[in-house]
């Protein structure tokens, strides 16, 4: 933008980012508290990115047995889904 203040550039940019992340899919819109911290983003969409890597694999998360430390995972396949329980 030419002519228009630093300050409303970075206003115009920020509502255009915010919009953007609404056109989502529900699973894919990042909590609203990381909205303007663009490395928790990074991150937030990068996991976005394996998890469709996975789906499409046919990979999936499953919790750990441990749940007392969350984000612990690992990931199985179609052909262990009878292995567990």
């Amino acid at each position: 933008m030419t002519g228009a203040g630093w300050d409303l550039g970075e206003a115009i940019a920020a509502a255009t980012g915010v919009l953007g992340m609404l056109e989502l899919p529900t699973e894919d819109v990042p909590p609203q508290h990381i909205w303007h911290h663009q490395d928790r983003l990074e991150e937030w969409f990068a996991a976005v990115r394996q998890r469709r890597k996975d789906a499409i694999k046919g990979v999936e998360a499953v919790p750990q047995a441990d749940e007392d430390e969350p984000g612990t995972e690992y990931l199985t396949n179609e052909l262990t889904k009878g292995l567990r329980d």
